[in-house]
């Protein structure tokens, strides 16, 4: 699935709101896994022993958001806020919450338990977010944000044609959902490669100038963070690449981020996903050899978490959080041909920790969402300046190892061209970058600034081997430190000088200073 996450902010002090923490949010629902919503056909008032636990589960994998999935008129509610009963024993964990009567599809009704229609207006959205706004402070103060609509198409967002779904979001504004300011509402996107909306299958055209106009649809109505995923690690054979046009959804995100003034989160694939190339109506880019359904491997988890964060990302969302179950988000996926599911997610059917020897997902999220959390409060104020690549052609995208080879494939367009390198106007930082395995090619480096002092990301993209890159600098005369990930701490790399040298293995990245913390 290939959407965006657009955030929206309902009241006039919204124009004040500003993100507080660096988001790493479970893109599955908790309610898939607790008792006392799966097993009883009313909630119960009190919290069940397992289910606290599984929520303590959650946030032991250094997630800050989780996201509720209720999708039945009639039960939203009750469920939601049980949800938020669990969630209030534990410090530091917060709800985007789903509500059916919010959400829908596209249309201007939604369906209640008794078949009743029930007209998008004033009346019907204010029923509903009394319900919320009745809440006691304690459950409230846990809920993130609201989910408003899901993968509209262009067209649901010209004012000519999308009357439906733009009426909708002005009635949420108009009510300024929940009287509270410090509360969100979002609408899911699609990403700049979904046809035929901003791609044409027949000639492998994209339609870059719609895809912005889309985006500026939105960010018009007030939007404070866009966020979108980028599922785009494919297989051809036995080796397995990125999609076209990977790097170029980034960097499209990110200036438009700048240039609406919003920040940017972005949905990362943690797990296998359904074959969106070979089955349904759904058709991405080549209609070649390629399956989504590859074995995602530590490498690739770190890969997919920091090139958001060398573009300047301020929050990131795994993709599947739990397996396809009869009762999880996910249920329309298990039992189609040819889609499947591995069933080893991050957590297992029961929302316990995967810990297979060969693929310990939820340990290596676990640590990379670590790693993620102690360089959140340095990232979440950062401003991004550019990300610049060693090569302007991304040959260095295969899983397998490709061993300083460019791998032969029957669609070249699989490897991006045009990256901005080092020789990008925008780079008034980085002289040069040397390798002594000639592989500048794997290098990605984000700049970045704050308070005139200089940062760096570095990206080893090669997921196969690591690297030592020996960076020159454009200014010299002040000292270099290296962010730790292990804790808040920073260590000093270099005294002095112009240069610094330093290795990275395989997917990984690291945070520079070019001053004194």
């Amino acid at each position: 699935m290939l959407v965006l996450l657009i955030v929206f902010l309902y009241s006039v002090s919204y124009s004040n709101w500003k993100q507080e923490f660096f988001i790493i949010a479970s893109g599955s629902s908790p309610a898939q896994f607790f008792n006392a919503i799966k097993t009883k056909s009313e909630i119960p008032d009190s919290i069940e022993a397992n289910d606290l636990k599984i929520l303590k589960i959650y946030k032991d994998a250094n997630f800050n958001i989780l996201l509720s999935d209720c999708t039945t008129p009639g039960d939203a509610f009750p469920t939601n806020e049980y949800i938020l009963k669990v969630i209030n024993q534990i410090p530091d964990l917060y709800l985007l919450v789903s509500d059916w009567r919010l959400i829908g599809s596209q249309r201007p009704y939604w369906i209640d338990s008794n078949k009743k229609i029930n007209y998008l207006n004033d009346t019907t959205i204010q029923d509903v977010v009394n319900q919320y706004k009745k809440l006691p402070a304690k459950l409230r103060n846990y809920i993130y944000g609201y989910y408003i609509a899901d993968e509209p198409n262009y067209a649901d967002l010209e004012p000519n044609t999308g009357t439906y779904l733009i009426t909708r979001i002005a009635i949420m504004q108009k009510n300024q959902l929940l009287g509270d300011p410090n509360k969100i509402s979002y609408v899911n996107l699609f990403s700049n490669r979904v046809a035929p909306f901003f791609y044409n299958i027949t000639d492998g055209t994209y339609d870059i100038d719609r895809y912005n106009k889309y985006v500026d649809l939105l960010c018009e109505t007030g939007v404070k963070v866009i966020s979108f995923d980028n599922y785009s690690f494919i297989k051809s054979g036995k080796k397995r690449y990125l999609r076209d046009k990977f790097f170029l959804n980034h960097e499209l995100i990110a200036k438009k981020a700048i240039e609406k003034k919003v920040n940017f989160w972005e949905w990362i694939l943690s797990n296998e996903h359904v074959n969106y190339t070979k089955t349904g109506s759904i058709k991405m880019e080549h209609d070649g050899p390629a399956d989504y359904r590859t074995s995602i491997d530590e490498p690739q988890l770190r890969f997919q978490a920091f090139v958001p964060i060398l573009y300047g990302a301020k929050g990131l969302l795994w993709y599947l959080y739990g397996p396809g179950s009869p009762n999880s988000e996910n249920a329309s996926f298990v039992n189609v041909p040819g889609w499947t599911y591995n069933n080893k997610a991050i957590v297992d059917l029961n929302g316990y920790p995967n810990l297979d020897t060969a693929r310990p997902l939820y340990t290596w999220v676990k640590q990379i969402n670590g790693e993620i959390t102690n360089l959140g409060p340095i990232l979440i104020n950062l401003n991004w300046c550019g990300t610049f690549h060693g090569s302007a052609i991304n040959n260095w995208s295969s899983i397998q190892a490709i061993k300083n080879k460019k791998p032969t494939i029957k669609y070249s367009t699989y490897f991006e061209n045009n990256l901005p390198t080092f020789s990008d106007a925008r780079n008034t930082t980085i002289a040069s970058v040397s390798t002594p395995d000639n592989s500048v090619g794997t290098i990605a480096i984000g700049v970045f600034s704050l308070n005139n002092t200089d940062y760096l990301a570095l990206l080893n993209k090669d997921l196969d081997m690591a690297h030592t890159y020996t960076i020159t600098l454009k200014k010299s005369g002040f000292s270099i430190w290296k962010k730790s990930k292990t804790d808040s701490s920073w260590s000093q790399y270099c005294k002095t000088g112009n240069s610094f040298t330093t290795t990275l293995s395989s997917g990984n990245m690291d945070l520079f200073m070019l001053g004194n913390p």
